[in-house]
């Protein structure tokens, strides 16, 4: 029976950071908890970087350890989850439910950034560890999930979000932007990791889907 709380919930707090640096031992390894793997309430600019969340890896193989959901945050403005560089990218597989989830059940979240995670699969982007629901689901305003695609096993600001149970990406919300990311496709976007319902849904206005 695994816990029943957040194993790191954070509360209105602001310029924080959950993860590590150049070092890639850095990180945490976060599953196995009964809520979110990473929580978030009313938060700003705090930054998320470098975990394996709900996974393991090892030279052993690859092995899920869910949490409910991977990382789940509400009423968050200018946060920032994965990143550009090779070493700030999350992996969020494996959970029973979402991925990485951004609500606003109490306050709108905007203008959070959530690009360069792998969600859905192993630290290669070709071997399925399905999170248990979306892939990421993010609602509010004005917020970026993506952006430039890079090299194979690279730095890049597309995220790779394969092989959940529900939908890929979800974002519902005004002014929402969803660009470079690899929704289906694997690292290659040539691999066949479909997620089980939609690639992408959206359920907002004067937003951007694809460049």
């Amino acid at each position: 029976q695994p816990p029943s709380g957040d194993a790191r919930s954070l509360y209105g707090v602001s310029n924080v950071w959950i993860g590590g640096s150049t070092d890639t031992f850095e990180g945490n390894h976060v599953g196995g908890n009964g809520g979110a793997g990473i929580g978030l309430a009313n938060c700003r600019e705090v930054q998320i970087y470098n975990n394996d969340v709900g996974v393991y890896f090892s030279l052993l193989g690859n092995q899920a350890i869910p949490n409910l959901d991977g990382i789940r945050g509400d009423a968050l403005v200018d946060c920032v989850i994965g990143g550009e560089e090779q070493y700030e990218h999350n992996y969020v597989s494996g959970n029973r439910r979402d991925g990485i989830r951004i609500s606003h059940e109490t306050t709108t979240s905007s203008n959070n950034l959530v690009q360069g995670n792998f969600v859905g699969v192993d630290s290669t982007g070709l071997e399925a560890i399905p999170n248990g629901g979306d892939g990421i689901h993010v609602e509010g305003d004005h917020n970026w999930i993506g952006g430039a695609m890079g090299p194979l096993g690279g730095d890049r600001a597309g995220n790779v979000v394969c092989a959940n149970v529900s939908n890929g990406l979800v974002v519902a919300g005004w002014s929402n932007n969803v660009i470079g990311n690899y929704v289906g496709v694997g690292d290659t976007g040539n691999d066949r990791l479909g997620n089980g319902l939609h690639g992408i849904v959206s359920a907002g206005t004067y937003g951007c889907i694809g460049n």
